[in-house]
Formats: C-alpha cells, structure tokens, sequence
C-alpha cells in the first residue's frame, strides 16, 4: 500500500504494508502533528498499541448531516478580563 506515492513500510523491522484493509493493526508515529512513520503490529510496544487503541477511539458524530470528529485540544489557561 502507498500513502501518496510512498511506500508504507515499518519503520523498525522494514516490513512493507501490502494490502490496505490489513493497515488497522499499524500504527502511525507522529511528529508535530504529521505523520514521521509507520510501526507494525509485530514491533509495536505495549504503549503503543494501547495509544493506537486510544486514538481510534475518538468519537465521531453528525451536525445536520456533517461528519465531525472530537479531536484532543492543548488548552492554555489565560488571566481573566480585567486582571486578577
């Protein structure tokens, strides 16, 4: 299988990802928020089985017919208006 016009291929033993419905046991390594490579479900860690676990749970709902996913979000706390 190829992502764009890459092959997708496990990072740490170079397995090649051949078919894409057998992509839902890999999982995606990220690097500022794009995708830096590929882990197969052989060399994937516990750790990393368990957050790939996480991120595909993310819920997904629909707003008058448009498909929405709640994404995790990094909230900064701010002063108040007027100071404090």
């Amino acid at each position: 299988m190829t992502h764009g016009k890459k092959t997708i291929r496990c990072e740490r033993c170079k397995r090649r990802l051949r078919r894409s419905n057998a992509f839902s046991g890999w999982c995606e390594r990220y690097v500022r928020g794009r995708v830096a490579g590929y882990v197969c479900p052989t060399c994937q860690t516990s750790l990393e089985h368990l957050e790939g676990e996480v991120n595909s749970a993310q819920p997904t709902f629909l707003i008058n017919g448009k498909r929405y996913e709640l994404l995790r979000s990094v909230f900064i706390p701010t002063a108040p208006k007027g100071g404090a």
